[in-house]
């Protein structure tokens, strides 16, 4: 009903295996997954390729973005920007976001969160255990939006 967003940021990747109870709130039983390739060679051009992705899209405004994605106070807004100065607001919000996110298993899952509208896309990059396939996923499907909105 769009009257709430919630962002949640998880502390570890788990498969759901089954509810243990549903009242008076779910418990879920939960495996823990390991995430690999974190040390993969290739981890910092791909971070590095996906950063640069999310200042792109960044610089496309905040048209199509959940509100509870970016900061609320650059939707709600008063005072006219120009296009350019919402381009540069919009990516200083998103370098700082990305600063505070200390490994790219975690950039993924946050771009993927934050910037893909489509939800099957979303699964199948937080459904990927190995992190070079998440960050070359999300990549993928973001760089896709972006042309799209160009």
């Amino acid at each position: 009903d769009d009257t709430s967003n919630l962002l949640l940021m998880g502390m570890a990747r788990v498969e759901c295996l089954g509810a243990e109870k549903y009242r008076p709130y779910r418990l879920e039983r939960v495996r823990v997954m390991e995430s690999s390739g974190e040390d993969s060679p290739e981890i910092e051009s791909l971070r590095d390729r996906l950063m640069d992705l999310i200042e792109k899209r960044l610089e496309l405004g905040t048209e199509g973005l959940s509100p509870g994605a970016i900061p609320s106070a650059l939707f709600n807004q008063k005072q006219a920007l120009s296009d350019k100065g919402m381009a540069d607001t919009m990516s200083e919000v998103g370098d700082d976001m990305m600063k505070l996110i200390d490994n790219a298993s975690g950039l993924a899952d946050y771009t993927a969160a934050t910037f893909l509208r489509n939800p099957f896309e979303r699964q199948i990059v937080l459904s990927s255990i190995d992190v070079p396939t998440r960050l070359n996923r999300v990549a993928a499907f973001l760089a896709a939006e972006i042309d799209s909105n160009s």
